[in-house]
């Protein structure tokens, strides 16, 4: 298995522990996302959990504890996909995943 590969099973494993603890913020532009599309807060929250990071991108605002975003595709409880973009933040409790946007694939 590769670097890179070895590094977002980490950092899904994380992100997957994070949304199991509910140490996660979905951000409005993320819920009118949701709105707009035939997919759920339940499905967006599934792909999360079961779905996989494909791509890892600079965050340009710094805000993340690594100072990365990661997109996840999954599937959603009813049988959709949904990609998403997130990042883990730091918080006053520890360690928070904030979902940017998402989008049914």
């Amino acid at each position: 298995m590769g670097k890179a590969k070895e590094h977002w099973n980490r950092k899904k494993d994380l992100i997957r522990q994070l949304i199991e603890e509910g140490a996660v913020d979905v951000l409005p532009h993320a819920f009118q996302r949701i709105a707009e599309n035939s997919f759920s807060l339940e499905d967006l929250l599934n792909s999360l959990l079961a779905g996989s990071i494909v791509d890892e991108q600079k965050d340009e605002k710094k805000e993340a504890y690594d100072l990365k975003k990661y997109k996840v595709f999954g599937p959603g409880l009813s049988g959709n996909y949904v990609e998403s973009v997130g990042k883990i933040v730091r918080s006053e409790d520890g360690k928070l995943f904030v979902v940017i946007t998402c989008y049914e694939s």
